[in-house]
């Protein structure tokens, strides 16, 4: 655990961030486990070109990762994106982007308190910001 408490306490026992409405999760282990299954950008480390690349990361981050599995095991991640499009279209850009800086917001307090430091998954630059295994 992190050698600061109150940063170990802020990763454990956050609720989320409300964002006008739409709360961003914390990263779980079974929100870290969706999260490498559609290779979002808080995985892979690739800082995304467009809003719409982390569509599907957003989606997930504001629903139980139950709920996406569930698309993942229909349909595969086409079906999420599919259903992140969906969602999406109700949000307009600022909305959109300020879900995504609270997806970042939700990573740096996991990593900053994993015991293991931020973990390299397989091809991805060194120092990325990967949530896999960051929950543990």
């Amino acid at each position: 655990m992190a050698k600061n408490p109150k940063r170990a306490l802020e990763a454990v026992l956050g609720g989320g961030e409300n964002v006008r409405g739409v709360t961003v999760r914390e990263i779980t282990l079974g929100l870290s486990a969706i999260l490498e299954a559609i290779d979002s950008p808080l995985v892979t480390g690739k800082k995304p070109d467009t809003l719409g690349e982390m569509l599907p990361t957003i989606f997930a981050m504001t629903r139980p990762a139950a709920e996406s599995q569930r698309l993942l095991t229909a349909g595969g991640p086409a079906a999420l994106a599919a259903a992140a499009v969906e969602w999406a279209d109700a949000l307009d850009t600022r909305h959109g982007m300020e879900l995504a800086a609270a997806c970042g917001r939700a990573l740096r307090r996991v990593t900053r308190v994993s015991p293991q430091g931020v973990p390299e998954k397989e091809g991805a630059q060194a120092g990325n910001g990967s949530a896999a295994g960051t929950a543990g």
